[in-house]
């Protein structure tokens, strides 16, 4: 009895430790694999359709420089991975606006070196200088674009265009169809308290958070799938008319699809700007600043907005798609609590 006891007690003392390992080695993998990387390389952490690799394959070409591609799946895995290890491992990060803010203030990246950048002084000024780095001591905006609602015009054939209103994702019920909502819960919440109250600068009381459980919960019922990256299927697919969308994701799909539109709400919508920023433990400086500038040159932002959709970072090229009012245009800032993001996400879900 004692010997099965003890052996049952080193199985389950083993799982502990392999899931333990397992977890190290996902936090820890690029400092690990860093070794055997080659000594003229770069490590880069970023959203999976923002470069082309094979893009970049001509910069190694050119410089001798191998890059080695990772790629994170949300802000919260970006944020989680680096905060655990100090973002060692790596020697250029492109995070979101947001996420940019909590690294500085983690103390995760280093300062820019603005003289090193022979393209500065042709940033967009409209996304200079933000709540998330006033200055731009720590990030260089890349590419960008807006939040908004996407629609199958099929759908409204026989019926007028809608008003470009958030009540198409938030009165379905109403009108009878069905929607593609956010995943993030974060953003859910934001959304729904600037469509009750106009703004997201509100105070979290009891009585408003009610408000907004309220709203989304009854959304609830006409949710087709809560997804923020396969908006455009739901679409394409007919399976919803109107979808919570990036504009890019629209803009990329309307070449395939023309029957997909894209509709910025009059009351004003939010940006997101993708970041580059240098991690602070890095010592590959000349390299990094190398790549850079080769990341913001002509050839290279005209492949890439081409190829993903985004808007470019300089002034003087902007398009059709991106010719938006930035005085209408907001940020999903961090202005609610973590804990609380979760409780009233985990109270909607709950609800039938």
């Amino acid at each position: 009895m004692n010997n099965t006891l003890f052996v049952t007690g080193l199985q389950r003392i083993g799982i502990v430790v392999f899931w333990f390992a397992c977890l190290l080695g996902f936090l820890y993998a690029p400092a690990l694999l860093r070794v055997f990387h080659q000594e003229r390389s770069l490590t880069i952490f970023t959203w999976p359709t923002i470069l082309d690799p094979q893009y970049l394959q001509k910069f190694e070409k050119e410089t001798g420089i191998k890059l080695y591609i990772t790629y994170y799946e949300s802000n919260q895995e970006l944020f989680s991975k680096l905060q655990a290890g100090s973002a060692s491992g790596y020697d250029l990060i492109l995070p979101s606006d947001f996420t940019v803010k909590l690294m500085i203030q983690e103390g995760l990246v280093k300062k820019i070196d603005h003289s090193r950048l022979d393209f500065f002084s042709s940033l967009n000024k409209n996304l200079m200088g933000h709540y998330f780095d006033p200055n731009n001591d720590y990030s260089l905006p890349f590419f960008w674009g807006v939040y908004g609602i996407g629609i199958n015009k099929n759908y409204f054939k026989d019926k007028p265009l809608p008003k470009a209103d958030w009540g198409l994702l938030f009165n379905a019920q109403k009108e009878g169809y069905r929607v593609g909502m956010t995943d993030e819960a974060r953003e859910a919440i934001l959304l729904a308290a600037f469509y009750l109250f106009g703004t997201i600068d509100i105070t979290w009381s009891p009585e408003n958070v009610d408000k907004i459980i309220a709203l989304l919960t009854e959304q609830k019922k006409t949710v087709e799938a809560y997804t923020e990256s396969r908006s455009e299927y739901l679409l394409t697919s007919d399976a919803v008319p109107v979808a919570y969308a990036l504009s890019t994701d629209i803009y990329k799909a309307q070449a395939e699809y023309p029957q997909l539109d894209f509709l910025l709400p009059d009351a004003g919508s939010f940006i997101f700007i993708d970041s580059i920023v240098i991690p602070k433990n890095t010592t590959k400086d000349d390299m990094i600043y190398q790549f850079i500038n080769y990341l913001y040159g002509t050839a290279s932002l005209e492949h890439h907005t081409n190829l993903y959709g985004f808007c470019s970072p300089l002034e003087g090229a902007v398009n059709n798609t991106c010719s938006y009012q930035f005085d209408k245009l907001h940020f999903f800032e961090n202005v609610v609590p973590q804990e609380l993001v979760n409780k009233i996400w985990i109270t909607v879900m709950s609800k039938n």
